[in-house]
């Protein structure tokens, strides 16, 4: 067993009736059908936020996550001037978007604005979409959140400045009391002219 398409047609010729019936075997249609299901039901589905531009950078779709974290629909973020616009840097933005021009993968973490113009932690992994015959045809961009991790990051970074600055007060405080004077704080008013 397996799906066919089947096509009736009414045909009049010579003055008779006819009836012609074309049935077709849908077998590997079906089965591209459902791949191309799967594939669109994965990026849906993905966590990370996934964009897919035509040659020039306007965006010709967005998965669920990518709306959810920048707040921009198809339309809505071509009028607000593209996916470029979504960068903190523009400068950053133009060089992610000659690599990919250029058919070279864009891999880094990039700092970035949502519709409400706070500023997004992310790292992207860009390639270019090309066709059978290798031709460019579009670009697909998927971000990860990293806004967390750059918080943990942050707040390691100020705890080692806190740590070097108490060592470095207790090593003047030890130095003093190496010269032959009181490290006591009581004693020290009495030590120093």
């Amino acid at each position: 067993i397996f799906p066919v398409e089947i096509a009736i047609n009414y045909l009049e010729w010579d003055g008779k009736e006819y009836q012609c019936v074309f049935v077709r075997n849908i077998a590997d249609r079906k089965d591209a059908q459902e791949q191309l299901l799967r594939i669109r039901k994965a990026v849906e589905s993905s966590s990370d936020a996934i964009s897919i531009t035509d040659v020039t950078g306007k965006s010709i779709y967005h998965n669920p996550a990518f709306v959810e974290r920048f707040g921009y629909g198809v339309e809505e973020l071509n009028a607000a001037g593209g996916v470029l616009s979504l960068y903190a840097e523009l400068t950053v933005a133009q060089a992610i978007f000659q690599t990919l021009v250029k058919g070279q993968s864009w891999v880094g973490e990039v700092l970035m604005r949502n519709q409400q113009g706070a500023q997004l932690h992310n790292f992207l992994r860009a390639d270019a979409i090309r066709d059978d015959q290798n031709k460019i045809v579009g670009q697909v961009r998927i971000y990860t959140d990293i806004m967390a991790r750059k918080q943990v990051e942050e707040a390691l970074r100020y705890r080692l400045e806190m740590e070097e600055l108490v060592a470095n007060i207790s090593t003047d405080f030890l130095k003093v009391g190496a010269k032959g004077r009181s490290s006591l704080p009581g004693e020290m008013d009495y030590q120093f002219n």
